[in-house]
């Protein structure tokens, strides 16, 4: 089984963390529970993006552990059926233990509802494209 996790780009020393989101870092971590291996996979070749659904689905990818996920990033993880894990911290290497162990939350529309009120300008309500 391969876990997608959003990498940060601030790598401090050789801790690996997660960034806040998958669309807040060009960098995808991938895990492979069965070789105990972390790829990093730069999202951005080139100067170019990469298609991240086919990236997705070509390292098999079958559940993703980040801290937030955007309602975009989720509804394309629900298509895929790729579970969604909420992380506990920053940390990779604790995150992945949490999530072998089954430790960590499901992430949910609701949890992602509720972080989009918690980020919401009301003083510029419809720049964020939710419905407040």
């Amino acid at each position: 089984m391969k876990i997608g996790i959003p990498l940060s780009e601030n790598i401090i020393a050789v801790k690996d963390l997660l960034a806040p989101s998958f669309h807040h870092t060009s960098l995808m971590g991938v895990y492979d529970i069965e070789h105990n291996t972390l790829e990093t996979i730069n999202l951005k070749q080139n100067g170019h993006s990469v298609d991240f659904t086919e990236l997705l689905n070509e390292y098999e990818i079958k559940a993703v552990i980040s801290p937030e996920y955007t309602m975009m990033v989720l509804k394309l993880f629900k298509v895929l059926k790729i579970a969604t894990f909420r992380a506990s911290d920053a940390d990779v290497a604790e995150n992945l233990e949490s999530f072998k162990n089954g430790e960590l939350p499901r992430y949910t529309f609701a949890d992602a509802m509720e972080a989009s009120k918690e980020n919401c300008d009301a003083d510029a309500c419809g720049t964020c494209h939710t419905i407040c």
